[in-house]
């Protein structure tokens, strides 16, 4: 079991570490790329709070504990698309001027169907 657990925690710190390279190389200083990740962030997060709601609906009654931090989550995450948009504002842009990119939409999608057809993984893991 031990074993396992250092597997797991080697494992996720390469992918942290694969994450954190792709991000560090991102070109940030290019108007049109960091333009176009803050608009894909304005569609992503436009969704959170919904997520949340779905995840949340899906805990019993005897996991008022995630039930109540879901809820605190979604109070957290309220209005964040605001601030990609006017950063993009900012830039001389509006969210408009994007398209969603499939990639986008995924990732939403496949929370949302998570959410949707099992409690969420946080209770399912501590079961």
């Amino acid at each position: 079991m031990r074993q396992d657990v250092s597997k797991v925690i080697q494992n996720g710190t390469m992918y942290v570490d694969d994450v954190f390279s792709t991000v560090t190389k991102f070109p940030w200083h290019h108007k049109n790329y960091y333009s176009e990740w803050l608009a894909q962030t304005y569609f992503y997060v436009s969704h959170t709070t919904r997520m949340l709601a779905l995840a949340t609906s899906k805990f019993s009654i005897n996991e008022k504990s995630f039930h109540m931090k879901f809820i605190e989550l979604i109070n957290e995450e309220k209005g964040h698309e605001k601030l990609a948009e006017f950063d993009l504002k900012q830039l001389g842009f509006a969210t408009s001027s994007f398209a969603e990119l499939p990639e986008t939409s995924a990732i939403y999608h496949a929370l949302s169907h998570l959410a949707a057809s099992n409690r969420p993984p946080a209770a399912r893991d501590r079961a």
